[in-house]
């Protein structure tokens, strides 16, 4: 199928809910501010591609391909006016900046989009709070899965100083799930390559098992193939502002290089909302 153009795109959108008055080529034009002749064009495209039917007033409505068609155009105008209106350079630009991204952008993206849009509300709305925790951050998050930026510490330091070798062995970003009121951190551990010292040959290495800490007891987080789990609720919110959210969790990881087990490593992650 030709791709869809902002036209057809609208078109389509207006036919989902509308009066039977509302439905002509003339009334479409006018609400749309094009020439009658552009509607005709689109709705005779639309038509031939199985999207709108015609009866013999020439009264538009869209078929049931059409209308799932249609009702996902409006869902990603949704998403996008949202994310366009939070993140846009240019509020003058946003609305045209919204119909480009909708059209033009995979449905996994849009996904994407919705869950950063939920996530910076969900810090927005934490700012309003007077002793923000985890448990309430999730509790304004709807359930789904989201993807969060981090950044793993040496235990002790200051945040923003001395970044652990932690970081190379996990994907970025992590996920982080929402059920009801309850959160878990997904980090998926990756095989890295280290270069001996003695040898100068490289070793590969992973992180084994890891443990968090929970007031002031260690617990080993479960783990599934190369992914360990840890419950959202023993993070700390150390910072709130506006538009982002630092919240911040004491681990423990042991990895092994080669055939050798490494000493813990005791390190802070820091999760960027």
């Amino acid at each position: 199928m030709e791709k869809l153009t902002p036209v057809k795109a609208r078109l389509l959108m207006s036919l989902i809910e509308i009066d039977e008055h509302c439905r002509s080529i003339s009334y479409m034009a006018a609400q749309h501010n094009v020439a009658k002749s552009t509607i005709s064009r689109a709705a005779d495209w639309c038509e031939e591609q199985g999207l709108l039917r015609k009866d013999r007033e020439k009264r538009m409505y869209l078929t049931e391909h059409g209308r799932q068609i249609a009702t996902r155009l409006a869902r990603g105008k949704k998403i996008a006016d949202e994310w366009c209106r939070l993140y846009a350079v240019s509020a003058q630009n946003a609305e045209e900046d919204a119909e480009a991204l909708y059209l033009g952008c995979s449905e996994e993206l849009l996904e994407k989009l919705s869950a950063q849009t939920l996530l910076y509300s969900a810090s927005r709305q934490m700012h309003k709070t007077p002793f923000p925790s985890s448990y309430q951050l999730c509790r304004a998050l709807p359930d789904g899965e989201y993807q969060l930026d981090f950044v793993f510490y040496k235990y002790g330091e200051q945040p923003g100083f001395h970044v652990s070798m932690a970081n190379e062995g996990f994907v970025h970003p992590l996920r982080l799930k929402v059920h009801g009121s309850d959160g878990t951190v997904v980090l998926s551990a990756l095989s890295i390559q280290c270069r001996s010292r003695e040898t100068g040959s490289y070793m590969a290495g992973e992180a084994r098992s890891l443990r968090y800490v929970k007031e002031e007891l260690s617990y080993d987080a479960v783990r599934t193939g190369n992914e360990f789990f840890i419950p959202f609720e023993i993070f700390h919110i150390i910072s709130i502002s506006d538009c982002s959210c630092h919240a911040v969790a004491e681990l423990c990881i042991r990895s092994t290089v080669a055939e050798m087990h490494m000493p813990e490593s005791r390190v802070s992650l820091l999760l960027i909302l």
